[in-house]
């Protein structure tokens, strides 16, 4: 799974492409160069918070947690072995 931060660095990386391809996307259009990169900032915003949003759900704690857990399962189990 993702960490926060990982997260946060594929929504950002997800937003600017975003801004890029809707800006150059609208300018090549036809669209002035102001129109299209206000669509770009418009992009940056949506689909940055929406690639956030679903990233931040896929980002849990979970596997650091079931780490803890084997390692506390296998701790003694040589101790049988030993006798």
């Amino acid at each position: 799974m993702m960490t926060p931060f990982q997260a946060r660095k594929a929504a950002l990386v997800f937003a600017v492409f975003a801004f890029i391809i809707l800006s150059i996307g609208s300018w090549v259009s036809g669209a002035r160069v102001w129109a299209a990169v206000l669509r770009g900032i418009e992009g940056f915003l949506l689909f940055g918070a929406f690639a956030w949003a679903v990233c931040s759900l896929l980002a849990t704690s979970e596997p650091q947690d079931k780490k803890k857990k084997r390692k506390n399962s296998k701790k003694g189990q040589n101790l049988d072995q030993t006798v």
